[in-house]
This record gives structure tokens, sequence and C-alpha cells, in this order.
């Protein structure tokens, strides 16, 4: 997603199949009745306008699990993105602290599903102290976040699938 933010690919893009690996189905909007037909063309040909031909700047990401770094493959090669991001199998620790992280976005895990949550989480919040400027992390566990050992600047709760996240 943040690969396709940089490049300017509009949300949905994809969809149509003129950007990435092809069509994987239509907008319903097309089909409506009083649908614009000219007006939605210019739309898309506009956001295509705006797409950036590569990277601004490239991506790094990685995981421990190597069927996840397997599918974020993947996924890039369908999106387009493959070229704008580095992924790798290491856990954090293990990724070399550098100044080129501008930001950094984590789905860790909340111990729902996995074991050993909140190690993990308390190897991001070292890791963060010693590597990134700016942070970006969704937690179903709020007092697990507290493994990070950092101070936030600003919470946001959301809600998904009927667990608030913080």
């Amino acid at each position: 997603e943040e690969a396709l933010r940089r490049r300017r690919v509009a949300p949905g893009l994809l969809r149509l199949g003129l950007f990435g690996d092809g069509a994987r189905s239509d907008f319903v909007v097309t089909r409506w009745k009083d649908t614009d037909e000219e007006k939605w063309k210019r739309v898309v040909e506009k956001c295509l306008e705006d797409v950036l031909p590569g990277p601004s700047r490239s991506l790094f990401a990685s995981d421990k699990n190597p069927s996840a770094v397997a599918l974020a493959k993947r996924d890039c090669l369908r999106a387009g993105v493959a070229s704008d991001i580095r992924l790798d199998n290491r856990e954090v620790g293990d990724v070399v602290a550098s100044t080129a992280f501008d930001a950094v976005v984590s789905n860790p895990p909340w111990g729902k599903r996995v074991t050993g949550a909140e190690e993990a989480w308390s190897d991001l919040g070292q890791w963060l102290k010693r590597s990134a400027r700016c942070a970006g992390l969704l937690c179903g566990d709020p007092p697990l976040s507290r493994e990070l050992r950092l101070r936030a600047k600003r919470k946001v709760k959301l809600n998904h699938a009927g667990d608030d996240l913080t």
C-alpha cells in the first residue's frame, strides 16, 4: 500500500487492469444507469496521468515467517511494485539500524494467534529507539503495546470486526 501511495496509484486503480498484473473486476458505479461514462473515463485518465513510473524512495520490509514474505512478494508483483520494495526474511532485531528510514509501519503480532507477542513488541520497541524517527503501529491489545516502552504522540481508536484497536 505504501509503494502504491508513493507512486500515486489511486485506490482501486489496480481493479481496472491498467496498472499491475491485470483486471480483477470493474466498478459497480459503471453499471449504474445515471453514471456519466465520459466523466468516469476522464477521472480514470486523470488517475493514470498522476501515476509515477517508479519509486520515489525504495522501501524495505521483513518478516521472520518465510510464508509471509512469499505472500508479500506475490502481492508486490501483482500490484506492479516489486521493484519498489526489498523484502527479506528476518526478525526485527536483525534489521540493521539505518538513518534511511523516515517512517516505519508495522503490524506486529497481537498475541491472538501467535505466541511470543510480548517479546516481539519488546524487540520492536528497542529497534524503533535505535532506527526510526516515526512509526505507525496497529495493535488489537493495548496492554501489549506497553511492551514497546515508547510514549505515543497520538492514539487513534479503530474498530475491526468488532474488536476495538488502538
